[in-house]
Formats: structure tokens, C-alpha cells, sequence
């Protein structure tokens, strides 16, 4: 068998299971959060509007923060653990420390300017006040949401994955319970949604902080003497995460503001699809995040030519699941429209979205995909880049000329139109810059070897592990002993 034939298959028995292992969490949280609409929908379409429709401006923007900075902290990690022990919990506690800061200030910039934001939305009177009923508590629990992204990230670099997935399935399970109660109950409406969400943020960071602090004792006390060069080292390597993560909700931004002049119905049924996204194409996100981490362990040991095959093994499996996310969509859109008492304009644009825009998510996949592999190569300022021309180039002129041309369908058109363009521009700067990589001489590194030698390798060696198996020039397993390694 060739070695690109067995590369890829093992790749493939990699990345499947860390996909399907890492979903099956991530899908109850996206579950959760449809089903919160779904009770919302019983109170009326103006609640939905203006608890999930306004709502999700800012969940947007707190969510690809946390993601951003999460990836970003697992490889950041995954390198200290090489490190003594002491060193080790002195950067895993600065680097918590440090999300946590960002969390305070994000939340009081968010406390200031969201209700001149949703005004600026065209957000009047009682749907105001719904909405800003629902965001308070969201917004005043942001730095639980950023310390709990930051402790999941620390729990995959020391490969305890099995107490993460109990951890988020319970706390899903926990929401679930109570949403309903809050809601109906409490007589508390899109308020009680919220708390109810808030509740599970409090239970998830006490769960992680238990398993991070004391079961695996990483609670150690600062030393000040170090703060100010871990202090420099984590705003070196946040900081390009941190501005792609605010430039991103930009797009969202303005799609909602057209959005929202087009009345309720149309941002009830915005809300819906920004909630059933997630859901179905839960692939993507955990996929995108094992890419992120297998590109950057090929790059370090400088196998440039496994990263085109595993790009190439994620696109297909993108198209694949893309397919069959397509099939489910157009079957099930009727129904969905009648469970969430749909409109009848709202429910004609759930259809037409479901049945013909569903193909522009595999270039959605395609363009989150582009951005690991550059964040994964170290060349986050292409992520940076696209990022700030996709937000504007991309969303802004065709969202405006669709929106005068067919209304609320037109918007959506446009927005998958720029989607594609950008994904395949991003797709194709890619492989350019994986084709100049490949011609520049290459020296592998065994890492996993040296990792094996440190009193430490219980962390590192299970992380690199965990990531997959690479080759060596001969089609060789780079892991097995027995192997012929290449050296320094």
C-alpha cells in the first residue's frame, strides 16, 4: 500500500473518533440552546425576536471569543507541558487568570453599549425590554463562559476528555430541566432562559475547577517574579486570537441590523436558523478543532506534505457530511416551521434557506478551515486578513444589494454568495502557502521521543498522543519505537 493510501486512513481512524467523541457534548449545548428557543416560541414571535434575535449579537461575539481563545490555549498548552511541573500550573494559572481579565472587561463594555446596540437595531418599546431582559444575565456571566472555555482547554491538553464530555453532558441535562421551570413556572419568560443558561455556566466552571485544581492538583501559587514574563508571553500569543474573534462577529452584525429592519417574522426565523446551524453542522466546529491541533504537530516536525493530505481527508469529509446534512434539512424544514410556530413568512424563508442555501455551509466549513490551518502553520495574520475583508468585503456590499433586490431571501443569497467567494479564496491561499512550505528543506524532529525522557510525559506525551501518528520520510509510524526515526 502506498504511504499517502495508509496516511490517510490513519488519519481518518484518528480524526472520526476524535470528531464523534468530541460532537456528541457539543451537540447537547447546540441542542439546548435550540430548545430554548423552542420554549420561547410558545410566548410569541416578538419573544423570539428579541431574546434570541437581538440576543444572538452578543452570544455571537461571546462565543467566537471562547472558541478562539480555547483553540488557541490548547496548543499553547500542549507546548508547556513539555515544561518542569512547577512551570507547567504557573502558566496554566496565568493563563486562566488572563481569559478570566479579558472576561471582566468584556463584560462591562458589553454592559455599556448593549442597549444603545439593540436601539441601533431598531429595538423599540416592549421588544427592548424582552431583549435586554435576556442578554443581562448572558452578558454578567461572560467571564464564566471565557474561565470555563480556558479550563476545557487545559483538560484536552492534558488529554481528560472523558470527565469534559460528563461534565458538559450534565450541565446540558441540568439547563434542560430547568429552562422549562424558569420559563412557565417562574412566570419569568425570556428571563428565565436566561438564568437558566446562567445556571449551567455556574455548575460547568465549578465542574471543571474541581478537575483541573484538585484532582489534578494544577493549583499552585503565582510566583510575582515570573507574573510579568508570562503576563508578556500570553498577550504575545492571544493577541492575534483575540482580534480575529472581534473581528468576526462584524459580518453577524450587520446581517442582523438589515435583518432586523425587515420586521419580527424575519428575525424570529434568523434567530431560528443561527440556532439550527450549529446543531446539524456540529461536525464542523470539533472537526475544525482536531485539524487546528494535527496541522500545527506536522508543522513543528516539519511534515508540510501531511498537512495537504489532511486538509484534503477534512475536505472530503466536509462534502460528505454536508450531503447528508442537506438531505436532512429539506426533509425535516416543514416540520421544523410547525414546531416553532413559524409565520407564514417566516416559515416560506426556513424553506427556501433549508432547500437551497444548506450547499453554502460546506464553504462556511471550508473558510473555518482555512483559518486552523493558517493559526495551525503560525501565519495568523492571514486569518486576520480574511477575517477583517470577509466581515466587510464579503458581508456588507452584497447583503445590501440583495436586500433591495429580493428582501429577506436576497439577504440570505448574498450572504452565502460572499461566504463561497471568500472560502474559496481562502481555501486557495492555503495551498499556495502549503506549496511554498513543501519546497523548503525540512528537518524532522521527534518530539514524542524527547517528551518520553522528561519526568513530565505523563501530560505531553498523552497530548501528542491523543493528536495522531505521523510518518517519516519511508511511510514509517514517527511513534513506534521500533521505526527508523529520522534525527536533529
Amino acid at each position: 500500500m502506498k504511504t499517502s493510501s495508509i496516511f490517510e486512513i490513519s488519519n481518518l481512524r484518528q480524526i472520526t473518533p476524535a470528531m464523534l467523541l468530541q460532537a456528541l457534548p457539543v451537540s447537547l449545548l447546540f441542542a439546548t440552546d435550540l430548545l430554548d428557543l423552542y420554549f420561547i416560541s410558545f410566548l410569541g414571535e416578538d419573544a423570539v425576536a428579541a431574546a434570541i434575535g437581538y440576543g444572538s449579537v452578543v452570544l455571537f461575539m461571546v462565543t467566537s471569543l471562547s472558541l478562539a481563545l480555547s483553540w488557541q490555549l490548547v496548543i499553547l498548552l500542549t507546548k508547556a507541558v513539555e515544561q518542569p511541573f512547577n512551570h507547567v500550573k504557573q502558566t496554566m494559572l496565568v493563563y486562566t487568570c488572563g481569559i478570566g481579565a479579558i472576561g471582566v472587561v468584556l463584560m462591562g463594555l458589553l454592559w455599556a453599549a448593549v442597549e444603545p446596540i439593540f436601539v441601533f437595531f431598531g429595538a423599540t418599546d416592549e421588544i427592548l425590554a424582552q431583549a435586554l431582559a435576556y442578554i443581562m444575565p448572558m452578558i454578567w456571566s461572560t467571564p464564566l463562559v471565557l474561565v470555563s472555555f480556558a479550563l476545557v482547554a487545559i483538560l484536552k491538553s492534558i488529554d481528560d476528555m472523558k470527565m469534559l464530555m460528563q461534565s458538559l453532558m450534565l450541565v446540558s441535562l441540568v439547563h434542560l430541566i430547568l429552562e422549562p421551570i424558569f420559563i412557565f413556572s417562574g412566570s419569568m419568560g425570556v428571563a428565565g432562559a436566561a438564568w437558566a443558561a446562567v445556571t449551567g455556566r455556574v455548575l460547568l466552571l465549578l465542574l471543571l475547577a474541581q478537575r483541573v485544581f484538585q484532582h489534578h492538583a494544577l493549583w499552585t501559587k503565582l510566583e510575582t517574579r515570573w507574573l510579568r514574563a508570562y503576563a508578556q508571553d500570553f498577550v504575545h500569543q492571544m493577541s492575534p486570537a483575540l482580534l480575529i474573534s472581534c473581528l468576526m462577529p462584524i459580518g453577524h452584525l450587520i446581517l442582523t441590523h438589515v435583518i432586523a429592519g425587515l420586521g419580527s417574522a424575519n428575525l424570529a426565523v434568523w434567530a431560528l436558523i443561527y440556532r439550527l446551524i450549529p446543531l446539524v453542522f456540529v461536525l464542523f466546529f470539533t472537526q475544525i478543532g482536531v485539524n487546528h491541533r494535527l496541522t500545527h504537530q506536522y508543522y513543528r516536525q516539519g511534515f508540510c506534505r501531511q498537512i495537504r493530505r489532511l486538509l484534503q481527508l477534512n475536505i472530503m469529509l466536509m462534502a460528505l457530511y454536508t450531503m447528508v446534512a442537506m438531505a436532512v434539512l429539506n426533509v425535516m424544514a416543514p416540520r421544523i416551521t410547525t414546531w416553532f410556530h413559524l409565520s407564514t413568512t417566516a416559515a416560506d424563508t426556513l424553506v427556501f434557506f433549508c432547500r437551497y442555501l444548506t450547499p453554502s455551509l460546506f464553504f462556511m466549513g471550508l473558510l473555518l478551515l482555512a483559518y486552523s490551518v493558517f493559526n495551525g502553520l503560525q501565519r495568523s495574520s492571514l486569518s486576520t486578513v480574511f477575517s477583517i475583508a470577509y466581515a466587510t468585503v464579503g458581508v456588507v456590499p452584497g447583503v445590501y444589494v440583495g436586500l433591495l433586490l429580493y428582501g429577506m431571501k436576497g439577504v440570505l443569497l448574498a450572504y452565502a454568495l460572499g461566504t463561497c467567494l471568500f472560502a474559496l479564496l481562502a481555501i486557495g491561499v492555503v495551498y499556495y502557502l502549503l506549496n511554498l512550505l513543501e519546497k523548503l528543506p525540512v528537518i524532522h524532529t521527534n518530539e514524542y521521543k524527547l517528551m518520553l525522557h522528561s519526568p513530565y510525559h505523563q501530560y505531553g506525551a498523552s497530548a501528542h498522543v491523543m493528536l495522531g501518528q505521523g510518518f517519516n520520510e519511508d511511510g514509517a509510524w514517527l511513534f513506534d519505537p521500533n521505526a527508523p526515526q529520522t534525527s536533529n
